[in-house]
């Protein structure tokens, strides 16, 4: 295949892969997971995009075996490799962690929710929870302190209704 043909391949394999996302535990999904990796090799050609499906699920056993089969040498989850040499799952608190220290992962997840949320893509709990806009303010705030403390907001209110008196 020409270096075109290839591109427009990936792109569809991304799109189908974040529509596969929300079903990821499903028997059916995982028979088209399958049929991908056999076919097309996602494993190594398409790893961001097919880690970032299972991303969701990364407490079960099936992101684990996704994980292990990956070549993630040179990709944005080479941070991953700890999950394919030991087989246990990385743990919610693992994934905050990265976000803290990695403003690009932090980012990356950000966009995925919201392009999911966009799209009207069906995801787990997890990437649309009311949570999600809580956990990405409070990962901000962890990166960046708040202008004021909240001590400061009586002071600035009080300043405010002053000079409107």
């Amino acid at each position: 295949m020409d270096r075109e043909a290839n591109a427009k391949l990936d792109q569809q394999i991304e799109g189908y892969l974040r529509l596969l996302s929300g079903y990821y535990l499903n028997p059916a999904a995982t028979k088209t997971l399958e049929y991908l990796i056999r076919r097309y090799k996602i494993h190594v050609h398409n790893v961001d995009a097919a880690v970032t499906c299972a991303l969701p699920y990364h407490s079960t056993p099936e992101f684990v075996k996704l994980v292990q089969l990956c070549n993630l040498e040179n990709t944005s989850f080479y941070w991953l490799k700890g999950v394919k040499e030991t087989g246990a799952a990385p743990p919610r608190d693992r994934l905050v962690q990265r976000c803290l220290r990695d403003m690009a992962f932090f980012s990356f997840v950000s966009d995925t929710a919201a392009t999911a949320a966009s799209q009207k893509v069906s995801v787990p709990p997890l990437v649309t929870s009311r949570a999600t806009p809580r956990v990405c303010l409070i990962l901000a705030a962890a990166r960046h302190p708040p202008l004021f403390l909240p001590s400061d907001a009586a002071a600035i209110r009080g300043s405010h209704h002053a000079a409107t008196d």
